[in-house]
């Protein structure tokens, strides 16, 4: 048995036939946004933590725009990167 993920980066040459039989969903980036990566960050943190988990997400809410904004304008990026790669990497740095 085995399961295969694929990621898509759209779906213009998908039959509607081709995404029914493999189950596919197809959510652009720029509808999900990096608040869904917080919220299940913040959900697995430990419960040491749990009391923090309000502050820790009004602090995501303060400062990751900003800071998003200024790697995009201001940063040199070998590969164009998306808002969810950066907050998955900030993510990864922080557990």
């Amino acid at each position: 048995r085995m399961t295969m993920m694929f990621e898509a980066e759209d779906l213009e040459q998908a039959s509607p036939a081709t995404v029914s039989r493999v189950g596919m969903i197809f959510c652009e980036t720029r509808n999900l946004g990096w608040k869904p990566l917080r919220k299940v960050w913040l959900d697995a943190l430990p419960e040491a933590i749990a009391p923090h988990r309000e502050l820790l997400s009004t602090l995501f809410d303060w400062l990751v725009p900003p800071i998003t904004y200024f790697v995009a304008k201001r940063c040199t990026v070998p590969t164009p990167v998306t808002d969810q790669e950066l907050m998955s990497s900030l993510l990864r740095l922080l557990t």
